[in-house]
């Protein structure tokens, strides 16, 4: 090439596309590198498109008109038309998880297998191969992708999801086809009486918490609640206990595999298979749950994302390693999750759970049943699975609007209400998509479940605390008596009010305290957290009033009203019969100290000197403070 003269010509796009200049900019360079003289024609650019040099050519021009066109390689090429930027009103949205809802719509990102043909081979024939391809199937039936009804950019918004496993239970490609066809699960009562019959046909529920139809259906709610997460904005989780042989990892499996995505893991699993899983929102089952409850020997990242993640917002940061730099990720660990353990859950997480006790069964079926064997089931799974996922497309965005109604919801508030909420939406929700007295049966459970959970004695000691004040106000309305003008408030700014009310010690709470929780659990000392300091301790961030003496350096108790004990009881879901009709007795503030008996009495003001009180001088009536 030495001393020679070389024309390149290339198509018009080099006028436009950076990559087509660096690519002439590399031929250019390495022709001179051998010596040649190098001229460039560069063909003008139409509105319409790109232009071949055979276009030009066939569109009637001349060599000689080429030739016109030769010119040294353009140090920079003509800039494409500069671009127009514009700040939007808001963020753009982006689809994480294979079942989501954004702006009140509902969508299922999927991979389905496809069969795609391409042009070429011999002959000109198509070359047919199979592939994964990615879809996003909207509440209307509309498929989103190649081939589709319409191109995934048509969605308006990104689409990043994490790994799943090839074997995960997502939508098939034949339920995908029906739900397009228009086919929706219309028949709810027949798919919950499925899911519940998987529950029936595996679980004993014997001596649990309602009978086993009931438990079978509030099992079936909590599987398919796990389908709408997206209209949520926290969920319980389940704890599956009892004794050895009980049925607990039975249960959690049957509960994995009839929800969203669900997976048993071990806490042996690696975190960054975790990881993947609860960012997708998969409900996770950790069986042997003891090791994860103990921060002493669980892994603490992998113990930070199975214990946290019950409210939507949740995020795990972690490092990651990205070439030669650590760079910050943020996991999304808001997903259902269950445990199963021996052990009941420590007194926070236990906050957050359902806890469902199992006893070992004497019926030979499900004890010896594999839930894992699907030729055991009483149902097709694919296809339960597939009417599940049906089911949340279709009706995510009225769970949404069901969701909101119980932020009204005053039969159990707050903390209490929490695990039990998405339960008893799912089941509003199909209540009124056919499946009837469903939300009566959760609550039905709900309430027992309360009752049972009362042992505050052992394990909730603020609300031990709150039982005693409701216990004690419950005798002074027994007791009769009509109550006095302001009975139910308390100028808590003024020490010296006399106004009507309550006075009891910290002292007296703390007897009754230790003696109930002798008599209902003998063989442990669970009372013994007791005592007078660690009561007045929570009386005093519950915000009570300290009752002073005359000489206002005694402490005679801690003061309260009726209203004060209404408040408390409904905020600690403490059952009462202090309904807004109940009446105190009043005769001036009470005060309550111990007999020797050990029983909880009331001495109305002013009696404090009274002969036989058994007090043998104590001007303040109290015992302890």
């Amino acid at each position: 090439l030495e001393g020679r003269d070389v024309r390149v010509v290339y198509d018009s796009d080099v006028v436009t596309k950076a990559p087509v200049q660096q690519a002439l900019a590399r031929l250019v360079g390495f022709l001179e590198s051998r010596g040649a003289r190098v001229r460039v024609a560069y063909l003008p650019h139409e509105a319409e498109g790109k232009t071949g040099v055979d276009d030009w050519l066939v569109a009637g021009h001349t060599v000689a008109e080429l030739e016109g066109l030769l010119e040294p390689l353009r140090s920079r090429a003509r800039t494409a038309p500069p671009i127009q930027v514009e700040i939007l009103d808001e963020e753009l949205q982006t689809l994480r998880r294979p079942l989501a809802l954004l702006d009140g719509r509902a969508y299922a990102a999927l991979s389905l297998p496809c069969r795609v043909s391409r042009e070429g081979g011999e002959n000109g024939q198509a070359a047919p191969t199979r592939e994964w391809r990615p879809f996003v199937l909207r509440d209307d039936g509309r498929l989103f992708g190649a081939g589709a009804d319409e191109p995934l950019e048509a969605l308006g918004f990104a689409v990043e999801l994490p790994p799943l496993p090839r074997n995960a239970r997502t939508l098939s490609p034949r339920a995908v086809k029906r739900y397009r066809e228009g086919y929706r699960p219309e028949d709810v009562a027949g798919l919950v009486g499925r899911v519940a019959g998987v529950y029936d046909h595996f679980i004993d529920f014997g001596r649990s918490l309602g009978s086993q139809g009931e438990m079978c259906r509030l099992a079936a709610c909590l599987s398919l609640a796990t389908y709408f997460l997206p209209a949520w904005t926290v969920i319980g989780y389940l704890w599956f206990t009892g004794e050895k042989g009980a049925g607990k990892s039975q249960a959690g499996t049957v509960w994995a595999l009839t929800s969203y995505l669900g997976r048993v893991v071990l806490s042996s699993g690696t975190f960054a298979a975790l990881r993947d899983l609860a960012e997708a929102g998969a409900a996770l089952v950790f069986d042997d749950a003891e090791v994860l409850a103990d921060p002493r020997k669980a892994d603490p990242n992998k113990r930070e994302l199975a214990l946290a993640g019950n409210r939507r917002g949740v995020q795990v940061p972690l490092k990651e390693r990205q070439g030669d730099n650590w760079v910050l990720r943020w996991v999304d660990a808001f997903a259902p999750r269950a445990f199963t353990a021996i052990a009941r859950p420590e007194d926070v997480l236990a906050s957050r759970c359902i806890v469902i006790p199992l006893v070992r069964t004497a019926d030979r079926g499900r004890a010896n049943r594999d839930a894992v064997a699907e030729r055991y089931w009483p149902a097709n799974a694919q296809a339960l699975v597939d009417d599940c996922w049906m089911l949340a497309l279709w009706l995510l965005p009225e769970a949404e609007a069901v969701w909101a109604e119980l932020d009204g919801e005053g039969e159990v508030l707050g903390r209490d209400l929490e695990p039990w909420r998405a339960a008893l939406a799912t089941a509003r929700l199909l209540d009124r998509h056919g499946a009837p007295g469903l939300e009566g049966t959760v609550r039905a459970v709900m309430a027992r479940y309360r009752e049972e959970r009362a042992d505050y004695w052992a394990d909730d000691h603020t609300g031990a605390v709150v039982r005693v004040l409701v216990e004690y106000v419950e005798e002074q309305v027994a007791a009769g008596g009509e109550p006095r003008p302001g009975a139910d408030t308390l100028d808590t700014l003024d020490t010296a009010d006399t106004s009507p009310g309550y006075v009891l010690s910290a002292s007296a709470i703390a007897q009754r305290i230790q003696e109930v929780a002798a008599a209902e659990r003998e063989e442990e000392q669970v009372g013994e957290w007791a005592t007078p300091t660690r009561i007045g301790i929570t009386l005093r961030n519950l915000r009570l009033r300290k009752e002073r003496g005359a000489d206002r350096k005694r402490t005679r108790g801690w003061r309260f009203t009726l209203a004060d004990v209404r408040a408390l009881a409904t905020a600690y879901g403490v059952q009462t019969s202090l309904g807004e009709g109940a009446t105190p007795t009043m005769g001036g503030p009470s005060t309550a100290h111990c007999t020797p008996s050990g029983e909880v009495s009331r001495v109305s003001a002013g009696a404090h000197d009274a002969p036989g009180d058994g007090r043998q001088g104590n001007p303040s009536g109290v015992v302890g403070e």
